[in-house]
């Protein structure tokens, strides 16, 4: 958060989605503080490693995304995505077949 505040990075963008993933941040962190096991809660489990941390680097990789990529740049973005997953897809044929 302070490195937010130090690099000037405004997070209400004009952004209707900042106080759903606001409430959503709040009522994850309650659930991980009183949940049974906290640590699985903000870690994740073996495998599944989808806690409390994974939660807040997704939204924090949503206000970066918001913040910097504008409207000309969304192409660019789109094809990036499209073109890793292509390449991710080929080799994960090449692992199916015992190629890698």
């Amino acid at each position: 958060m302070w490195v937010i505040l130090y690099l000037g990075i405004s997070l209400y963008k004009n952004n209707p989605l900042v106080l759903p993933i606001a409430g959503i941040v709040i009522v994850s962190c309650f659930a991980t503080i009183f949940s049974i096991n906290p640590v699985n809660s903000l870690l994740g489990g073996y495998k599944r490693y989808d806690g409390f941390a994974s939660l807040v680097i997704y939204i924090c990789l949503f206000f970066v995304t918001v913040e910097y990529v504008r409207l000309e740049m969304i192409g660019l973005f789109i094809n990036s995505i499209i073109i890793t997953a292509c390449i991710m897809c080929v080799y994960g044929v090449f692992q199916y077949y015992g190629y890698d």
